[in-house]
């Protein structure tokens, strides 16, 4: 706001006005303005603070993100893996029962034990026993034929 300078009246009605007087500024206009310009001074350097937090902030969720996306990277393959070893465990199970499938049951081995006991296979001659066993009666049988020839004549 500007406050007028009154002016000095001096002679007649043709008389030479006198130049105006230069107004200055208004003092508590002047006050006001460097008060905003302190204002404005300090939101300035709050926006920037704001901005240089707001960066920080940035760079740290995307440091903690690229860490969290290794480590999910890392905690898929572990689970990749443990899936196929549950896999090849599943198989070698299903390979074992199988195999346990195709195995005698308690009943069968009982007969087969009932069996053995009735046959004896210990008391079994082998083939080499019973070739020497005919060869040594085929022996006798003729030492006991040559014995009785010469006991006839």
């Amino acid at each position: 706001m500007v406050v007028p300078v009154p002016e000095e009246k001096k002679g007649g009605l043709f008389s030479k006005k006198a130049a105006p007087k230069p107004m200055g500024p208004d003092p508590e206009l002047l006050k006001d303005i460097a008060q905003v310009t302190r204002r404005l001074r300090v939101m300035e350097e709050q926006y920037t603070n704001m901005r240089r937090r707001v960066t920080v902030l940035d760079q740290n969720m995307l440091s903690h993100g690229k860490k969290l996306k290794e480590e999910v990277n890392i905690v898929n393959t572990d689970f990749n893996e443990a899936k196929k070893l549950i896999k090849d465990v599943e198989d070698k199970l299903i390979l074992v029962i199988k195999e346990l499938k195709r195995t005698a049951n308690k009943q069968d081995v009982l007969v087969l034990q009932k069996y053995i006991n009735l046959w004896e296979p210990v008391n079994f001659v082998t083939r080499t026993e019973a070739e020497k066993m005919i060869k040594e009666a085929i022996n006798d049988h003729k030492t006991a034929s040559s014995h009785s020839n010469i006991t006839k004549k």
